[in-house]
């Protein structure tokens, strides 16, 4: 299988989103499994009837990958349309 670039973003339940840039991986599943877990946990105290409760809860809301170019072609594309623009102005 050929080799593609994925950003994976981590949606958080407290509406941040954490991306991973350039994860190689075959397809999307692979590249959520490939990427570095940013899964976060918060400890919550509750004093409930004179007694302490701790609880883990993990923050992850919903993990996306997304296709994207690799590095050498976003630079690629990137002299194009900054050669297309010098073009422009002469």
């Amino acid at each position: 299988m050929v080799d593609k670039y994925f950003n994976v973003t981590y949606c958080l339940s407290n509406g941040n989103k954490r991306i991973v840039k350039d994860v190689i991986a075959s397809d999307s599943e692979e590249a959520v499994l490939n990427a570095p877990s940013l899964i976060t946990n918060e400890r919550i105290d509750l004093q409930l009837e004179g007694r302490l409760h701790r609880i883990d809860a993990r923050h992850l809301v919903e993990v996306i990958a997304e296709e994207v170019d690799s590095p050498d072609q976003r630079k690629e594309n990137r002299n194009k349309n900054l050669d297309a623009l010098n073009n422009l102005n002469l």
